[in-house]
């Protein structure tokens, strides 16, 4: 048997600042008919800033005020234990269990003046079974048979933690005021005479604030995983394997607002600006929430054939035949409706149904080399939205339009609805489907000997070297003209044929 345990204690600390020294956040489009240069003489020096110019057109500002320091110790523990049995001489089986605990990353220590509640605990019962089995059919070591279980708990991203510490509504406050033409804002002093220390201590009233919490519920996300395979060496040097995996990851996170009313008429949210808010001492709270219908599923069969190095040629050939479906893309993501989680459920962003790689490396005897990649990827679905958000609903991903709206779509993309007498459409959630992927990246390399251990290898290598096109972002708004037209993607798998020349010497 064996045992184990890990302790990593990392902390996150440092400074947020948001808007500290005052951010106006939009203007008036008489703005644009100012000559810039002389507002701003030298944008280096806000001494030299023409400040009074702007102010006319300023129509929104907000400065944020309080202690932005975070500061996020996390000490996560973790021990383990297994052990492989026997069964007979061709059968092993191995069980296993492993506990982890981020100890403190909910911040239960956290408790808000204003009664929002959030976690006054820690995930403690994370533990996780483990099996797996390898079984030789003949006990020749040529056939094996393999597969595996288990839970498995993520790692929880501090980003959440650390705007519950900061973005509460009692470390820090952002109050802000609105201009018009009729009455600008001062930008020297937007707020008169009023500090920042009056606004925290609350001799001064500030507007309601949009906070982000966790939470109450939240749970640390996990994952079933389960895999079967097979692998067969053909001869001495070539072998065939393939495997098929699935996994359902459980409580992913999603972002919603906790300060929101429902609407039995719409099956959606009330606008705040019609409807108000449950709590009004706030205006959104984003809680951060791991809700029982967030998720993703995924089965895969993974198939490959290996040439191992011999007489100076080896290549390989994997194909994967793949798909994955998810209900979100992380904490961040607002669902279209947080009162129909099950409507998110779609094709993720991240699903490519089909996926092949052949690469092979070939030496000649006077120390030149070759070698390949070749990449195919099948198109992948893209997230997409409408730009109408009939119920002025906040923190959304809005997928809902007036039937009479501009589509440029597919019709098989979209779910006619009829809320109050009025003909909707329903997007589809990540409907928008892109081109497939090529490339093929190319080495030549030689070697020369200088002396008797030092080598020179120089090499050219080519990237994507028949130039084909490989798109990598869309225009994914399904209500203007231009929807599913190409957009730049900097990323370098997306990039044109590319040529590198390099030298290595290796001793």
């Amino acid at each position: 048997m064996r045992v184990g345990f890990d302790y990593l204690h990392n902390k996150y600390s440092g400074n947020f600042g948001q808007n500290v020294r005052g951010t106006v956040l939009s203007f008036s489009s008489g703005v644009s008919a100012l000559n810039l240069a002389s507002v701003f003489p030298n944008w280096q020096d806000p001494t030299t800033w023409n400040t009074a110019a702007l102010a006319p057109y300023a129509t929104s500002f907000t400065q944020g005020f309080g202690n932005y320091i975070y500061s996020l110790p996390t000490n996560a523990i973790a021990f383990w234990f297994q052990d492989d049995w026997k069964i007979t001489p061709r059968l092993t089986l191995n069980l296993g269990l492993r506990y982890d605990n981020d100890l403190g990353i909910f911040n239960p220590d956290l408790t808000l003046k204003s009664g929002i509640q959030t976690p006054h605990y820690n995930d403690n019962l994370l533990f996780q079974p483990r099996l797996g089995f390898v079984w030789d059919p003949k006990g020749t070591r040529k056939t094996v048979i393999r597969g595996g279980a288990g839970l498995f708990y993520a790692d929880i991203q501090t980003n959440q933690t650390i705007d519950d510490q900061i973005f509460n509504g009692q470390t820090t406050i952002s109050p802000s005021v609105t201009g018009s033409a009729a009455n600008p804002i001062n930008l020297s002093a937007p707020f008169g005479t009023v500090t920042g220390a009056q606004f925290l201590s609350g001799a001064v009233p500030v507007s309601a604030q949009t906070i982000q919490p966790l939470g109450p519920n939240v749970h640390t996300p996990y994952s079933l995983q389960l895999s079967i395979g097979a692998e067969h060496q053909i001869s001495k040097t070539w072998s065939l394997s393939a495997d098929v995996v699935h996994w359902r990851v459980y409580h992913d996170w999603v972002r919603t607002d906790a300060n929101l009313f429902f609407n039995p008429a719409t099956g959606y949210t009330v606008s705040p600006g019609t409807g108000g808010r449950p709590n009004a001492a706030f205006a959104g709270i984003l809680n951060f929430t791991t809700p029982d219908a967030a998720g993703s599923i995924y089965n895969g069969l993974h198939v490959g054939l290996q040439h191992r190095f011999a007489q100076n040629f080896s290549a390989s050939v994997a194909y994967t035949l793949a798909h994955l479906k998810d209900s979100t893309t992380g904490p961040f993501y607002y669902p279209n409706n947080q009162f129909n989680l099950a409507d998110e459920w779609a094709v993720s962003p991240d699903n490519q149904t089909h996926t092949l790689t052949v690469a092979s490396s070939y030496t000649w005897k006077w120390g030149i080399s070759l070698s390949g990649s070749f990449h195919y990827g099948s198109s992948q679905n893209f997230q997409v939205t409408a730009n109408q958000n009939p119920f002025n609903a906040t923190g959304v991903t809005d997928r809902l339009f007036t039937a009479s709206a501009a589509y440029f779509g597919l019709p098989a993309n979209i779910t006619p609805l009829t809320i109050n007498g009025i003909a909707y459409n329903l997007l589809a959630r990540d409907s928008l489907v892109g081109h497939s992927i090529e490339r093929l990246d190319m080495r030549l390399s030689k070697t020369f000997t200088v002396k008797d251990h030092i080598r020179f290898i120089p090499m050219v290598e080519a990237f994507n070297l028949f130039n084909h096109s490989n798109l990598g972002s869309y225009q994914t708004v399904v209500n203007v003209a231009s929807y599913g037209s190409p957009t730049q993607n900097s990323d370098l798998a997306y990039a044109a044929r590319m040529l590198q020349f390099a030298g290595r010497f290796e001793f």
